[in-house]
């Protein structure tokens, strides 16, 4: 009965798939139906718990909402935690056998989590379910179609890794770092990992896994940052350099990282990144800014960013054309500057269009004679934090909760939050906190 009940869910896939595929046209993130925006919201409500009262909590939480209203969403979260109860910390609630039949029951009602939870049992056996793993992929596949970021991750894994199936190197690589983007940053872990012991060509590639090791530290994830230090400590070529470029570029995006650390990853990239266009735009940005652990210099950031721009790095030109809508080392020139800003803005500069956001949301408070533009401040900052920008996520959550450029959407504002309090973003927990109790999704 179980097996005719997945062979009819698997079936629906397929059919849900292509039904999806066109309602994707429809939306864009973070929007997403109502059934994964209530799944959202569970989601970020029951991290919180576990991430601030533990594991006993967590589990509280979660029996209370099994027994008041078995939703989708709830469904799924019991089951994830109850099919890989040492992973969370927290005791299974449910046997394997319930897990499977209330899997694809959420499936059915629309979940992405219970998807991509069973795709991951079927695909590894996991608790002793039957091992599936063309219903694996198929799941999976299903997971991505309703957008769940961790899913795209993983399945870009396994496209570079020609696992299950999926050999697609190159696109794996896309969807790792789309998935990232949008908040889920274990691709850049499996990756990472798989270059680091054993890259698909057969042999360890301990440089291309530093690069993922970096993108995954500004993701704030704690194993990038271990990694980093740990073959910077091995000497690993570039390895400390990358690390120090890591800790600056946080910093300079808005993490907390205490001063004096700052200042010595700082001085680090003075004396051995001049040949490294990345180091030379964080070195600029650090002069640029000034504050608690760099001296502002302006003249000095105009240099660095020259440096880097005669590398054709297109972040040292975004620097340059807002130092000249600042007037900044120069003359000021605002139609100038701004059009060049916008131009890379749309192009795909993340930070040009971060910035953007930023002038349009508060006009002449940061850019002299900018006026606010809230449909502009919305549409920039939505560019840019569906491009992984952590700032641009918290400006767009503020968007969303004041109606700017947009109407009010307590959900999408919450949803937002929580990516920018994931990452590390000062006060986007309280924030989060004081919009959850207006986050309802009818």
């Amino acid at each position: 009965m179980k097996r005719l009940l997945l062979c009819c869910v698997l079936w629906g896939v397929s059919f849900a798939g292509a039904v999806f595929g066109e309602a994707t046209q429809i939306y864009r993130w973070p929007d997403a139906p109502p059934v994964i925006l209530r799944e959202d919201l569970f989601g970020i409500r029951f991290r919180l718990v576990l991430q601030d009262k533990g594991a006993v909590a967590a589990e509280k939480f979660l029996r209370a909402a099994w027994e008041k209203d078995r939703a989708p969403e709830v469904k799924a979260y019991v089951a994830w935690v109850s099919l890989w109860p040492a992973a969370w910390g927290v005791n299974a609630l449910i046997p394997p056998a319930e897990c499977e039949r209330v899997l694809l029951e959420a499936i059915e009602e629309g979940s992405a989590v219970a998807a991509d939870v069973l795709a991951r049992a079927r695909l590894y056996g996991q608790a002793g379910l039957a091992r599936d793993e063309a219903a694996g992929v198929k799941l999976l596949d299903l997971a991505v179609e309703r957008g769940l970021p961790r899913a795209l991750a993983r399945r870009g894994s396994y496209r570079i890794r020609g696992q299950h199936g999926l050999p697609d190197a190159q696109l794996g690589y896309a969807e790792v770092r789309r998935a990232a983007a949008l908040g889920s940053a274990i691709g850049l872990v499996e990756v990472a990992e798989s270059f680091e012991r054993d890259s698909r060509f057969g042999v360890p590639m301990p440089g291309v896994a530093l690069e993922y090791y970096y993108l995954l530290a500004l993701e704030n994830d704690g194993l990038g940052w271990k990694k980093l230090q740990e073959l910077a400590e091995k000497k690993v070529p570039r390895a400390a350099l990358l690390h120090a470029l890591a800790k600056v570029r946080f910093a300079n995006e808005g993490g907390f990282i205490v001063p004096s650390v700052v200042r010595r990853h700082l001085a680090f990239l003075e004396k051995e990144g001049q040949d490294e266009p990345r180091a030379q735009v964080e070195l600029g940005v650090a002069k640029l800014r000034g504050g608690d652990f760099s001296r502002r210099d302006v003249e000095a950031a105009k240099r660095h960013f020259e440096r880097a721009l005669a590398h054709g790095n297109d972040e040292a030109r975004f620097f340059l054309a807002y130092m000249r809508v600042r007037g900044l080392a120069g003359p000021q020139d605002l139609a100038g500057g701004l059009q060049e800003m916008t131009a890379l803005a749309d192009a795909g500069n993340v930070r040009a269009a971060s910035r953007l956001g930023y002038f349009y949301y508060w006009g002449t408070a940061d850019a002299g004679k900018i006026p606010k533009d809230p449909a502009k401040a919305f549409h920039y900052a939505r560019m840019a934090a569906e491009a992984g920008s952590k700032p641009a996520a918290m400006n767009l959550a503020h968007c969303y909760k004041h109606g700017i450029g947009t109407k009010e959407n307590y959900v999408l504002a919450a949803k937002l939050y929580w990516i920018a309090t994931d990452y590390g973003y000062y006060g986007a927990k309280e924030d989060l906190v004081r919009q959850l109790p207006f986050a309802k999704v009818p």
